[in-house]
């Protein structure tokens, strides 16, 4: 598994992989989540994952986007709004 960079752990507020309580969409359907204290957080994030996109190989990006292409219905587009219910740190 990757290390994630030290300055991205300590952007984030919260990191979760949550599922949907009523199935509007595939069972198997995962979203990834994260709050970052304010904008400057969310483009420390962008900036880490565009830095481990580039120490990958030319072969490992074609990869994943293939990966990412199965994944993907072509064509179909949707938006989402989500609501935080409730939301604490200690």
């Amino acid at each position: 598994m990757p290390e994630t960079p030290c300055f991205i752990i300590a952007s984030l507020l919260v990191e979760s992989l949550e599922v949907e309580q009523v199935h509007t969409e595939a069972s198997g359907l995962r979203f990834v989540v994260y709050i970052t204290p304010g904008a400057d957080g969310m483009d420390k994030v962008n900036a880490a994952f565009q830095a481990a996109n580039q120490k990958r190989s030319e072969e490992e990006r074609r990869a994943i986007g293939s990966a990412f292409a199965d994944m993907v219905v072509a064509g179909a587009h949707r938006d989402f709004f989500a609501w935080i219910a409730s939301y604490w740190t200690k």
